[in-house]
């Protein structure tokens, strides 16, 4: 229906690619990449006397184009003068770039979109306008998602209509492989629809005939992805169960009194419930959930040392050499007669080769084992691959955090297989008020931090680098250098920065902060000289990257400051968050955002804001970004192996399935 105005409309390319390569999918993916929105561009007018009786509706406006150039303002704006048949004229104006004023019509037949306003006067005039290919006036027009540094969604736009006629039927072909056993009867109720194809509703979808039909498609293609997710999560063929050896209890018996401190009774209680979830002669899956000082690493040490008195194999892996060394020292006081064993990346040997505990880094991962492990415990999943996680083999898992993954959350919540323990009770009393600032509110923001140094607290400014979420594990050496050269001077920059106020911060608190700062492009030693400033206090003020995300302990840390927030995930927000006021009382977490921020962004800022839990912040981090591959892991959030590409499936939609499917 399209195609003609797709190929007058598609960008340049070379002769071997095809839309759906330019787009990066597959063929039968690209009339499966659903619009993200509509544009009514049905309400034309060509008589601008006419516009006062469409005041507040979006309508399309058509006459001869003349330029008239840029008009200064608080904001650059481009100014066009519009003719009518009549000889009426309208100015327009939009916000734009150069570049942009190139690709505008010119004396010449256009089309502009926007909403009608009256002024003061009671003159009509357009608000928010942009330009409208004239083969789009009088159609309902869908938005598709740009290609982020590609194309942008005019460019996606005029490609999907090339090529949309030659891949609707591999994309039908695709849908019905894909629904293959399941009940026809149960899915048309599942996804709300009687009687329309899969052809109808994938045309419908992308050349709606009203806004209502279009959105009602949507609907019914993200129930039907939602389903299908769900349908296989819930008949999964996972192969025979294999038998594994039960990790008995009795060897918990006296540990909990071998702790430095009394043990909460919850403490004990989960202990005991994870030691009893793995005395099975099947693998066991477990969570353990708990914010950061909620007594993790000592539930962790009950279980290891219960297992390893049983007689049972047991591997801990943790993210960093600080972690693994304080997990290391922990079971060597609680449990020295055991031996437990320390592998790092620095490390390539230990003293008794015979151990039942070995404790270490990814290194555990490229060392050769002669028999397996009984008992796996990953501390601060959230830093692992899921190959990573599963890398080690076991018969038994504990995983901990106090922010699950997406995936990890959707399994423990609809796959049945992983068990939770949730740790709720916090030794200490503490509060902790989170903030979104923007560059308008940066006197504000300084004031808050000089309310911190003058009543003796310390401050952690986190500078944020791009593409944080980037698996560390598949950079090359070369990249990671960069990397790091890059978050260096980053930080170094937010230190000149620091220093050059350093007079008036003296003249206002009586005296000058010390900085120290603390990168990945560091070494081990400087990082670490850094943190015990602050924990000595020697320094007020510690400028880092995301080093500090885990296994930093600052006992005087009041303030933390995020740099470009929005370059990181909530998840990882929330464990730095967790960095505040360990020993209790009053924190402030405040997220600065530079750059004007998105709608998702703004949606990612207001978890951090409403939810102070780190269960809560990954549920609601699982609805924002997707649960990603379920079944097979190849992606720990997002749209994952969904029907429909790039994006997520509504989490709604398939807890309800899951919900009916256990019912039926």
């Amino acid at each position: 229906m399209y195609s003609e105005i797709g190929r007058s409309m598609a960008p340049s390319r070379a002769p071997n690619k095809q839309p759906w390569d330019l787009l990066g999918l597959e063929k039968h993916q690209l009339p499966l990449l659903l619009p993200t929105a509509y544009r009514d561009y049905r309400c034309v007018v060509t008589a601008f006397d006419q516009l006062a009786s469409h005041v507040g509706q979006q309508v399309v406006v058509t006459g001869f184009c003349v330029h008239q150039g840029w008009a200064s303002g608080p904001k650059p704006r481009y100014v066009l003068r519009v003719t009518d048949a009549a000889g009426q004229t309208l100015s327009l104006s939009l916000f734009c770039t150069a570049a942009d004023t190139e690709l505008l019509p010119q004396n010449e037949e256009a089309a502009f979109c926007g909403l009608v306003v009256t002024d003061y006067t009671g003159r009509c005039h357009l608000n928010k306008v942009e330009a409208v290919p004239l083969a789009l006036m009088g159609r309902v027009v869908p938005v598709y998602p740009p290609v982020r540094g590609k194309l942008d969604r005019f460019a996606v736009f005029s490609l999907m209509c090339s090529a949309l006629d030659e891949c609707l039927p591999e994309a039908v072909s695709s849908l019905r492989a894909a629904t293959t056993g399941i009940p026809v009867g149960d899915l048309r109720r599942a996804i709300g629809c009687r009687s329309w194809t899969f052809s109808q509703m994938l045309a419908a979808v992308h050349w709606p005939v009203s806004l209502a039909q279009g959105e009602a498609c949507l609907t019914m293609l993200e129930r039907l992805a939602a389903y299908v997710e769900a349908y296989r999560l819930k008949h999964a063929d996972r192969g025979p169960t294999p038998v594994c050896r039960p990790l008995p209890s009795a060897g918990f018996a006296g540990l909990p009194e071998r702790c430095p401190f009394p043990l909460t009774g919850e403490q004990i209680a989960i202990s005991e419930a994870i030691l009893g979830a793995c005395n099975q002669p099947s693998p066991s899956h477990n969570l353990l959930l708990g914010e950061v000082g909620y007594g993790k690493s000592y539930c962790i040490a009950l279980v290891v040392g219960a297992a390893a008195r049983a007689g049972a194999r047991v591997a801990v892996m943790l993210p960093s050499r600080i972690l693994v060394n304080q997990m290391h020292s922990l079971f060597i006081s609680l449990f020295p007669e055991l031996s437990p064993q320390l592998l790092t990346d620095e490390s390539t040997s230990a003293d008794n080769v015979d151990s039942l505990i070995w404790c270490g880094t990814t290194g555990l991962l490229h060392r050769s084992w002669s028999e397996p492990w009984d008992l796996v415990v990953v501390d601060e999943q959230q830093r692992f691959s899921v190959q990573q996680r599963q890398g080690l083999g076991a018969a038994h898992v504990l995983e901990a955090t106090a922010t699950p993954i997406c995936r990890t959350m959707a399994l423990a919540r609809w796959g049945g297989k992983i068990q939770i323990f949730r740790l709720t009770q916090s030794p200490v009393k503490r509060r902790i008020d989170t903030l979104v600032f923007t560059h308008a509110d940066r006197p504000t923001l300084m004031n808050r931090l000089m309310q911190t140094l003058a009543g003796g607290g310390q401050v952690l400014v986190v500078c944020a680098r791009k593409e944080e979420t980037k698996a560390d594990t598949k950079m090359s050496v070369k990249d990671r250098q960069e990397m790091e050269a890059r978050e260096q001077a980053s930080v170094e920059q937010v230190v000149r920065d620091f220093e050059r106020i350093g007079d008036r911060m003296e003249r206002s608190l009586g005296f000058r902060p010390r900085i120290v700062f603390a990168t990945g492009g560091r070494t081990a030693e400087e990082n670490e000289g850094a943190l015990q400033a602050m924990k000595d206090q020697e320094a007020h003020i510690l400028i880092a990257t995301t080093v500090v995300e885990t296994g930093v302990n600052l006992p005087f840390l009041r303030h933390v400051l995020i740099v470009n927030a929005d370059r990181l995930g909530a998840v990882q927000l929330h464990q730095l968050r967790g960095r505040l006021v360990r020993t209790g009382g009053h924190g402030l977490f405040d997220l600065y955002l530079p750059n004007p921020p998105s709608p998702t962004t703004l949606k990612r800022m207001e978890i951090l804001t409403t939810h102070t839990q780190g269960y809560e912040v990954a549920l609601a981090d699982l609805r924002l970004r997707g649960c990603g591959d379920l079944l097979k892991g190849s992606s720990q959030a997002g749209a994952g192996t969904s029907l429909l590409p790039r994006r997520p499936i509504n989490i709604d939609f398939i807890e309800q399935f899951i919900v009916d499917l256990d019912n039926t």
